[in-house]
């Protein structure tokens, strides 16, 4: 399948005007995931190995969609963030 990117239309939501690398740099890493329907997956992993992510918990908790491009041949592919869940997510 190939690495699933999020890309520059891609954005978190922050109260920052812009996107947030650090949000990135964790997709990256596998300690955040996107589902297909685009809510937000926190892995247990970023809490226990550096404790932090408590806002990120809370943004899942809640079910929180990401803030995706108002076109939408510029969302992340489903099957990408099917991939990326399955090969990259440490989900434990």
């Amino acid at each position: 399948m190939g690495r699933a990117s999020l890309g520059e239309p891609f954005l978190f939501k922050t109260k920052a005007p812009r996107p947030r690398s650090d949000m990135h740099a964790l997709f990256d890493r596998g300690y955040l995931g996107v589902t297909p329907d685009y809510r937000l997956r926190v892995s247990p992993r970023l809490r226990d190995e550096f404790g932090n992510g408590l806002d990120l918990y809370a943004q899942e908790r809640a079910g929180e969609v990401i803030h995706l491009p108002s076109a939408r041949d510029e969302w992340p592919r489903q099957e990408q963030l099917e991939w990326h869940l399955a090969e990259v997510f440490k989900s434990a």
